[in-house]
């Protein structure tokens, strides 16, 4: 069962199974929510605009991919015993904004 196996041991099979992919966890469609690939509903006409928007957070999203790249030196956790706040919120958007 896969709720027994760690989550790096899932991310580097995810990893291994698509290589040179940044985020090989993308959506699915061909089911009864998304039942077509949305460019190609949108294109074909049959993509249907007069539903309710869908939409959602989901809590350290993307901090997941800051362990596959390459880390920036500002914010690696033996260099942050005397970093302050502002200086590390400015290291992470700048890692962040690169991919």
């Amino acid at each position: 069962c896969l709720r027994t196996r760690p989550a790096d041991e899932l991310m580097l099979a995810a990893f291994q199974a698509v290589p040179g992919k940044l985020f090989p966890f993308l959506p699915t469609y061909q089911n009864a929510f998304l039942p077509e690939e949305p460019s190609l509903a949108i294109r074909s006409g049959s993509f249907d605009n007069n539903v309710e928007l869908l939409t959602g957070v989901t809590s350290d999203e993307g901090s997941t991919a800051l362990y596959w790249l390459q880390p920036n030196p500002e914010i690696v956790a033996e260099h942050l015993d005397n970093v302050d706040r502002e200086t590390l919120i400015n290291a992470l958007h700048k890692t962040v904004s690169s991919w």
